[in-house]
């Protein structure tokens, strides 16, 4: 590709800032706040475009790895936008999909499951449990509420959508058994 051409990936990414408008805008802010988005960051991006940039910079998208894009786009109820645009590009570029290990999917509909459930109390429990130990006492200051704190264990380590064990643990240290359970349904959700 010439080096004065306009990129196809910048191109792509064009196409669907168009099509996704202020309501595309909307649900991605939904889904991917707190998660691949911190809240802070996610208040600052205005468009889809900005949110993509976003995406890229933190990795999860790529010319070469679109599957977090795909995943994305089927997410918030756009899968047309994938076979009109992505798969074009695809083919144009001829590529070869990277697997990408961060999914929105599993943990994101987990996680808004176990924030329902989740009161003041708990929150202040598991930050008194995770604080110092999992996780620094500057980077606990700084997570807004309970999906954030998922999300910095799971940056760490801590949680996988393989291995939830470490969860299952912090809830029953907190006595808090209907939330261990539904770490356990949603563990053999995901080996079916």
């Amino acid at each position: 590709m010439s080096e004065t051409g306009i990129s196809p990936f910048a191109t792509l990414l064009l196409n669907l800032n168009q099509n996704l408008g202020q309501d595309g805008h909307k649900r991605m802010s939904q889904l991917l706040e707190g998660n691949q988005i911190s809240k802070r960051d996610m208040e600052n991006l205005k468009t889809p475009m900005e949110i993509f940039q976003k995406l890229e910079e933190g990795g999860f998208i790529s010319e070469k790895s679109l599957t977090f894009l795909k995943e994305l786009l089927t997410n918030i109820d756009r899968k047309p936008l994938i076979s009109e645009y992505i798969e074009d590009y695809e083919r144009q570029s001829s590529l070869e999909e990277v697997p990408l290990a961060a999914k929105i999917g599993p943990l994101k509909i987990l996680f808004d499951e176990l924030n329902a459930k989740l009161g003041v109390d708990d929150e202040r429990t598991m930050r008194y449990l995770l604080t110092g130990r999992q996780i620094s006492k500057r980077d606990m200051m700084q997570l807004d509420d309970p999906a954030d704190i998922f999300n910095k264990l799971v940056e760490s380590g801590f949680i996988t959508v393989d291995n939830l064990e470490f969860l299952k643990n912090l809830f029953q240290t907190m006595t808090r058994l209907p939330l261990v359970k539904i770490v356990a349904d949603f563990e053999s959700t995901q080996r079916k």
